[in-house]
């Protein structure tokens, strides 16, 4: 048997996770045979770090192999906003992460993530009421009520029973009593938490006041009037007038008058008779 003798040459390509030979016919370059081995990738765990008390954080996988993405979602509690995300692997080396993702590496990785409070008064805050009325004061803070402890006003404490909470996130009712009580002007206000608190304001504004003072009650005898006619004016006292009895008086002295007359007028003639 005669056997034809035909000059080939081999290409191999060696990877982390393939093997691979290919032999080609030297005269043309074309294949004569590919022979590969694929490793299959170590998968590695993706383990979840210490919890945060303010906020929880997961990985959309518990295994990866090697050059996979990773996604993390961070969800943080009421009042709080995430401060750092961290991945690293079994030596502590910090594997980058962006957008919340990361490229896995050989080995097994660690997440964590911390969160910072960001407490803010999401309604109520700048509002205005009138110094005196009793309206109830209503701020709404974003953090947990459960954590709520306290409400500060003016840098002084109130105390629980001036004031209601309720959810969502953490709502403040002052009661109308303590807000009427407080004085005219600006005022500061903390809904307060373990690690921060939430701060606003509010005005009370100063009560109306008329301008227009009441008239004193006249005493009798003592009053006056006035009338304007053209240019002058004619005014007469309570006081100065006749009253009304003092007419039957004048009228008796009238009387007297005209007796005391006749009897005179009487004497005089008599007199004058006896004369002649």
């Amino acid at each position: 048997m005669k056997q034809e003798y035909t000059p080939n040459i081999s290409k191999v390509t060696v990877s982390k996770y393939r093997f691979n030979i290919t032999t080609y016919r030297t005269k043309d370059m074309s294949v004569v045979d590919s022979f590969t081995i694929n490793r299959t990738p170590e998968q590695h765990a993706v383990k979840a770090g210490a919890a945060d008390q303010y906020g929880t954080v997961a990985a959309d996988k518990t295994k990866a192999a090697e050059g996979d993405t990773v996604k993390l979602t961070t969800e943080p509690a009421e009042g709080h906003v995430l401060d750092t995300l961290k991945v690293t692997d079994s030596k502590g080396n910090e594997i980058p992460v962006k957008d919340g993702a990361f490229k896995m590496p050989d080995d097994e990785v660690t997440f964590t993530a911390s969160f910072k409070a960001d407490y803010k008064l999401v309604e109520g805050d700048g509002q205005t009421i009138t110094e005196g009325v009793k309206k109830p004061l209503t701020f709404k803070a974003n953090g947990a009520v459960d954590t709520c402890t306290g409400v500060v006003v003016d840098g002084k404490a109130l105390d629980p029973s001036t004031y209601s909470l309720k959810k969502g996130s953490t709502v403040v009712t002052i009661d109308g009593g303590t807000a009427a009580s407080l004085a005219a002007g600006d005022h500061t206000v903390d809904v307060t938490y373990p690690d921060g608190k939430a701060s606003g304001g509010f005005t009370v504004k100063a009560a109306g006041k008329s301008t227009d003072k009441p008239s004193a009650p006249s005493e009798p005898g003592k009053g006056t009037s006035k009338t304007k006619a053209g240019n002058g004016t004619s005014t007469s006292k309570a006081g100065s007038g006749p009253k009304t009895g003092d007419t039957s008086n004048s009228a008796l002295w009238v009387v007297l008058l005209l007796a005391g007359a006749g009897a005179l007028t009487g004497t005089l003639v008599y007199r004058h008779k006896r004369q002649r």
